[in-house]
């Protein structure tokens, strides 16, 4: 079989293993005291119980998107890392186990295991492992529809596999390595994984120029956006959150909106038009998710670049998610990443019509100025319309630098 994290995952059977390592907590909000309990009272809700069901369904829907067929699924419980395998050696046994028993093609773990732990587990059990980041990528991969999309996923998965190259060729050194005239040589398997990489390395400055010149016509296009005085606020959000549902309810887009994870991956723009004739501009940019690959973001960073132009990010949350609190820090750590931490936010908690009655009264106490809306059916979007204009009218007009034309253009006037 081929090795398939150079082929669509649709179809091929896996074992999830799902690691629960994490301590139960509660994310406060920066800057907010709160004497009332409340908390204390979601803390209380937000137990191991819940998390660990939470992160099973997290991976399972992670898998559903990557196209597995899921045979079999086990759950472990991680008091410590450990060096070989991530985990212990008797869990390892136990999942190979399991995967033989149940003939399945694959093992996916939910765990961040390195190329080292990936190459331990692969060269121990025999069969392919996939980590949590291989199944991001495969999903980018499905999901990219422009050309700019398909390079900068590209560019994610070859600076990913680098490190990883060494492992789909090493077992060739066994049939051809070996020594002449007491000089050692290089083996079969370490000269092709010194071609690859070569070759990985010449695509990677390949696309990273195309990607240069994509940039640059973005940050043209955003300055005169700017220049133009037309509101723009940019949706961002976990993935799955109801981000291009809300866009086609606000402006009737036709974007791509479907019950899963990253079901778009590139940034749409459209106008929005109030009630009083005036005219604002969304954009829905790549969804997060926790544990992002460092690669996609790095080489999404064109297409996050959007948001730079914004007067706004709108944040949207899913308030029926049992981990609505761990997915508002995943997108802010993001936004920090990419250096718009002190951009004006707006919190937006989303599927109003499918969260549980008293957990939105605590998420209302605990987050007093965040608006609480239905994407799906349409509830309280009179009042983020109206939020929306109080934000733009109390925003000053932005500042952009002169064009070098512009600026010749004011020297010849004066």
């Amino acid at each position: 079989m081929s090795d398939p994290r150079k082929a669509k995952l649709g179809g091929l059977k896996a074992l999830l293993v799902v690691v629960h390592e994490r301590q139960p907590r509660f994310p406060a909000e920066p800057g907010r005291v709160d004497n009332s309990g409340l908390v204390d009272e979601l803390a209380r809700r937000y137990d191991r119980e819940l998390l660990a069901e939470s992160e099973t369904g997290d991976f399972t829907e992670l898998a559903n998107a990557s196209g597995l067929e899921i045979a079999d699924m086990m759950e472990i419980n991680l008091k410590e890392r450990q060096s070989r395998y991530y985990l212990g050696s008797g869990q390892m046994e136990q999942v190979v186990e399991r995967a033989k028993a149940s003939e399945v093609d694959l093992i996916a773990i939910s765990a961040p295991i390195s190329a080292v732990h990936q190459r331990n587990w692969e060269v121990d059990s025999k069969l392919v492992v996939l980590n949590r980041y291989d199944m991001i990528f495969a999903i980018f991969e499905d999901n990219a529809v422009t050309a700019d999309g398909k390079l900068q996923v590209e560019l994610a998965q070859l600076k990913y596999e680098l490190p990883r190259v060494m492992r789909s060729y090493e077992k060739l050194d066994s049939i051809g390595g070996g020594s002449a005239g007491g000089t050692s040589t290089i083996g079969p398997g370490e000269q092709l994984t010194r071609r690859v990489k070569d070759q990985h390395r010449k695509r990677i400055v390949q696309i990273e120029k195309r990607l240069d010149k994509l940039r640059g016509q973005r940050e043209l296009r955003r300055q005169q956006r700017v220049r133009s005085g037309v509101f723009t606020a940019s949706i961002v959000g976990y993935t799955n959150v109801g981000k291009s549902t809300l866009l086609n309810r606000l402006t009737r887009g036709g974007v791509l909106s479907e019950d899963k994870y990253f079901a778009t991956l590139d940034p749409t723009a459209r106008a929005l038009y109030m009630p009083d004739g005036s005219r604002m501009l969304l954009t829905d940019t790549v969804g997060f998710i926790a544990d992002l690959p460092e690669e996609l973001v790095t080489a999404f960073r064109a297409t996050l670049d959007e948001m730079a132009g914004s007067h706004l990010l709108l944040h949207l949350a899913d308030a029926s998610h049992l981990r609505v609190l761990d997915q508002i820090e995943a997108v802010r750590q993001i936004v920090r990443q990419i250096g718009l931490e002190n951009m004006p936010e707006l919190l937006v908690f989303n599927k109003l019509d499918l969260a549980d009655p008293e957990e939105l009264e605590l998420l209302r106490s605990s987050y007093p100025d965040a608006l609480f809306i239905s994407a799906a059916t349409g509830e309280g979007i009179d009042g983020l319309l109206t939020r929306l204009v109080a934000i733009r009218d109390s925003q000053p007009e932005p500042v952009m630098p002169l064009s070098e034309k512009e600026q010749l253009a004011r020297i010849m006037d004066d």
